[in-house]
């Protein structure tokens, strides 16, 4: 389990390791940018008290212009069984990982998507394609749509 940091890079905040005890989003707080970009792509895991600091801290930056990308699947996780976690910023998820999967090889992959390429209408979810990267056929969700992208649905 790795320890928890963040690092400002090129205009993004990179959340990484373990959201958990001893973290502190200060850096992230006092950031005077607009919009200001998060991402959480390299956190590895999140319990209660990563809940709780993750909420104070997008309570804390409610009020400002804030892009959210590469929401790795725990914390799409997250957002599916607690709505709340994310607040009014769920909607400003540009990117995510979705875990996917190749029928032809097996290849199994958590892979980045937009999410102005995810369209929810009253028959369900398009979602867009991806190829495998080791035999190139079309991979498909691993999980059901309509599960996954439950928060989606929800801005409905």
């Amino acid at each position: 389990m790795s320890k928890f940091s963040c690092e400002k890079r090129g205009g993004v905040h990179y959340v990484m390791g373990s959201l958990s005890e001893g973290i502190d989003f200060s850096s992230i707080v006092n950031d005077a940018q607009s919009p200001l970009r998060l991402s959480f792509e390299d956190v590895e895991r999140i319990n209660s008290v990563g809940i709780r600091a993750t909420a104070q801290m997008l309570a804390a930056i409610a009020h400002r212009d804030v892009e959210i990308i590469n929401v790795p699947v725990p914390i799409i996780d997250m957002v599916n069984s607690l709505p709340s976690f994310f607040g009014k910023h769920a909607s400003r998820i540009k990117s995510l990982f979705v875990p996917m999967s190749c029928s032809q090889c097996s290849v199994s992959s958590d892979l980045i998507v937009q999410r102005d390429e995810i369209k929810f209408t009253n028959r369900g979810f398009t979602t867009p394609l991806r190829r495998c990267v080791s035999c190139g056929a079309s991979m498909r969700y691993a999980v059901m749509p309509e599960d996954y992208l439950l928060f989606i649905a929800h801005e409905s």
